[in-house]
């Protein structure tokens, strides 16, 4: 019996009858090029997918090999493919904190404006952007706000990238967005700004720096 209790794209579960693309997503995952390209010169199909939708070219962008993201795409890779959840690989790697790979991503055509489905949990309406300000690290946001994301946008919350990062006290997220332009005015579904939300749950240095 298959174990269904994994995440979705465990490579583990979900393999349908397709044995090579197994070995394709696992070798994507684990950034062994060699067998990648090997497989790919087999005549897998390198947009083929489990059956949560999860792609070889979504399993390179969350682990954050960039070369193989590249060789996958320069073999016809659909960057813009979603999974069941909704989320494109640009997204999983914005979520990840592959800020090398987002890059690679835009680069080669990635939508900066794709959004999870509306009612999705737990990202319903996210925008790679909003994966992105997420993480403590904000050379993907900065990438991503330069590939000419919409800062403003909302999810099913009302709440924009500016918020997820105050949310989650990711003060270089927030410098970032600043810069750019974010409106620390902006309100969510509860009307609250992003200050609000930072005090809300203790985040001291995001008010502060909100405040300048």
């Amino acid at each position: 019996m298959v174990d269904n209790s994994g995440e979705p794209g465990d490579p583990l579960i979900n393999m349908g009858k397709n044995a090579e693309l197994q070995q394709l997503i696992e070798a994507a995952s684990k950034g062994d090029r060699t067998l990648v390209k090997s497989l790919l010169q087999q005549g897998v199909d390198v947009n083929a997918a489990f059956k949560d939708g999860f792609t070889p070219l979504m399993a390179a962008s969350t682990s954050g090999h960039t070369d193989i993201v590249n060789d996958l795409v320069s073999a016809g890779a659909k960057t813009d493919l979603r999974d069941n959840r909704g989320m494109t690989a640009l997204m999983m790697a914005a979520s990840m904190d592959r800020p090398k790979t987002v890059k690679a991503l835009i680069a080669r055509g990635a939508d900066v404006s794709a959004r999870n489905e509306s009612g999705s949990i737990p990202f319903g309406g996210y925008t790679p952007l909003m994966h992105a300000a997420r993480n403590k690290n904000a050379d993907a946001v900065n990438a991503l706000v330069e590939a000419g994301a919409d800062i403003e946008a909302k999810d099913d919350n009302g709440e924009t990238a500016l918020m997820k990062a105050s949310f989650w006290g990711n003060i270089e997220a927030v410098r970032a967005l600043l810069a750019a332009g974010a409106d620390r005015k902006a309100q969510d579904h509860d009307d609250r700004t992003a200050q609000q939300i930072a005090e809300e749950i203790g985040q001291m240095k995001i008010v502060e720096l909100l405040n300048e």
